[in-house]
């Protein structure tokens, strides 16, 4: 094999701009090197950093700094080797409550907001995702405004985005921020029930464990067998939507189902009637279930999920992100 550069190929996203304009690349969790003096330093906040772009990776080649750039890679002069290619590394190894999380960097400035808006929604993409802006240019997220937990999802959007527009997304990255559980604020709306912030980002943004799956959903109103349905599609989840608890039962005894979610309020039978018949099907009697109730009594609670075994117990109102939540973790668990 022969090797076309000589300096250290380098995963892109590991090569930033501090706050104060100094160009840096990461050796270890904690240990960065300055690109232009080649002295070690430590960076304490990566919020205060962006990614390099190419026109600054074009001034670090005419320092004699950089060899050659792509998307993914920048080979660097003057750097140890080997280097550490580990993209869920983190800020500080030791720390346990800080994590590694992506993002795409457009490079657009946020005046071009309308017209980056306008390419998505063309190609039906904008609903899945979330635009917002760091250092005054445009950045993408997940939907929600989440970040990646994964570099790989965010590698696979731009790939995809590039497809769609070539020109506009030319420049763009993947870029990864490290944040605390505290400047997270979907850690608060699940409570702290719901785990790390890994687990909770990897929820709001994975569909490995979710897509293909069969899901029943027995909802008496139609705005929440909507609202269920789209937060399903999203999870790349096949729906078969009723209001009929006796309809319900005959799509779960029909076919090979994952996931049953319903309302207690079925139009031709009641909740718990429901449930003891499903209970009665033995290939039924291990399905997950979750139950969205506008009773918050204790007691309806605890009779749900101590008597009829159901395995998720949510009030009314709901949110996209508790319920997603509550579906990737119910699925996982059951691996």
């Amino acid at each position: 094999m022969v090797k076309l550069h000589n300096g250290t190929a380098v995963p892109r996203y590991f090569v930033m701009v501090t706050g104060s304009g100094d160009f840096v690349v990461q050796l270890t969790g904690k240990h960065w090197q300055d690109m232009l003096t080649g002295h070690f330093v430590e960076i304490a906040d990566m919020q205060q950093n962006r990614p390099v772009t190419d026109p600054e990776l074009d001034q670090l080649k005419a320092a004699g700094r950089v060899e050659h750039y792509t998307r993914s890679y920048v080979w660097v002069y003057g750097m140890p080797e080997p280097h550490v290619t580990d993209p869920t590394l983190q800020a500080d190894p030791d720390d346990d409550h800080v994590f590694r999380v992506f993002y795409v960097q457009t490079f657009l400035p946020y005046s071009r907001l309308a017209q980056l808006k306008a390419v998505l929604e063309r190609a039906n993409f904008l609903e899945r995702l979330t635009l917002d802006s760091r250092h005054e240019q445009i950045i993408i997220l997940a939907l929600d405004g989440m970040f990646f937990a994964h570099f790989d999802a965010a590698a696979a959007l731009l790939d995809h985005l590039n497809s769609l527009s070539p020109d506009i997304f030319k420049q763009a990255v993947v870029a990864f921020a490290d944040i605390a559980p505290e400047q997270n604020q979907l850690v608060h709306e699940l409570d702290e029930g719901a785990g790390d912030l890994r687990t909770i980002i990897a929820a709001q943004t994975d569909t490995s464990l979710t897509a293909g799956k069969h899901v029943v959903v027995a909802l008496d109103a139609k705005d929440d067998q909507q609202f269920v349905r789209e937060l399903c599609d999203e999870l790349e989840m096949r729906v078969q939507a009723t209001a009929s608890g006796n309809e319900a039962l005959s799509l779960l005894e029909d076919g090979h189902n994952d996931l049953l979610i319903m309302s207690l309020d079925l139009p031709d039978m009641h909740g718990w009637e429901f449930l003891a018949k499903l209970k009665e099907i033995t290939e039924l009697r291990q399905m997950p279930v979750i139950v969205i109730s506008e009773n918050a009594a204790p007691s309806e609670q605890s009779l749900a999920l101590t008597v009829a075994k159901v395995d998720i117990y949510l009030v009314k109102p709901v949110s996209r992100a508790r319920l997603r939540h509550n579906i990737w973790m119910l699925l996982r668990n059951r691996i």
